[in-house]
């Protein structure tokens, strides 16, 4: 399949996914529903591609110094 080559995907999610999907996400970023879907899947495999290599994803606070480990488990 190339990029042009579309797909339909239905998905179950519960009614917080989906405020979460509609208000904080595609409301504020002013986006629709499908690239916050493709956005996240990005990030899904940057974040796996990085694991994989052994790398760590970190997050810090610069006015207090303050790191963060996102840890991610794999089933």
């Amino acid at each position: 399949m190339n990029d042009q080559e579309l797909s339909r995907l239905s998905v179950n999610i519960n009614a917080q996914t989906l405020a979460e999907l509609n208000y904080h996400l595609a409301a504020i970023r002013g986006t629709t529903r499908t690239e916050v879907i493709r956005h996240a899947v990005a990030l899904a495999k940057f974040l796996e591609d990085e694991r994989v290599k052994g790398r760590k994803i970190m997050t810090m606070n610069r006015r207090e110094g303050d790191w963060r480990e996102l840890v991610i488990v794999v089933p």
